[in-house]
């Protein structure tokens, strides 16, 4: 949770942390990354900006290669074709909320969305959330 977060703000010598909590949340590997730019002697809140930034482009630029190819996925036996249209129609769901039920998504959508490490499925709850609240931020500004 947010206090285990806190500590290891703490310990990687974080100072806005309501911040980096905003941005990037209890996510260890984000946490790296920023720690990683700060040594480089950038700003947290630019770091952060520049971490969102990527995921940005990240997720853009699957958006635009699936307006020449599909975003292929596999349903039961079946090979099916996601497009950009459906895609970002798909994860307009996460605009409000950062967690949904698995039913709440059409399956090509959250298959394709897991394959390329966009959403994160909790099959023990039945849930689905973006990977990270960097992901959470750029489909919000995104769709």
């Amino acid at each position: 949770g947010k206090e285990d977060a806190l500590e290891v703000y703490e310990e990687f010598g974080f100072i806005e942390k309501d911040l980096v909590w905003e941005y990037i949340g209890g996510k260890f590997g984000d946490m790296i990354k920023l720690f990683e730019r700060k040594k480089r002697g950038e700003e947290e809140s630019k770091a952060l900006s520049g971490m969102l930034k990527d995921e940005k482009a990240r997720l853009d630029m699957l958006f635009r290669s699936l307006k020449y190819s599909s975003l292929r996925v596999r349903v039961r036996e079946a090979e099916v074709r996601v497009d950009a249209e459906k895609f970002k129609e798909g994860l307009r769901i996460f605009q409000t909320r950062n967690e949904v039920s698995a039913r709440e998504i059409e399956e090509p959508v959250l298959l394709g969305g897991i394959q390329e490490n966009i959403l994160f499925y909790n099959p023990v709850e039945g849930t689905v959330r973006p990977q990270s609240r960097l992901i959470w931020k750029a489909i919000g500004e995104l769709v």
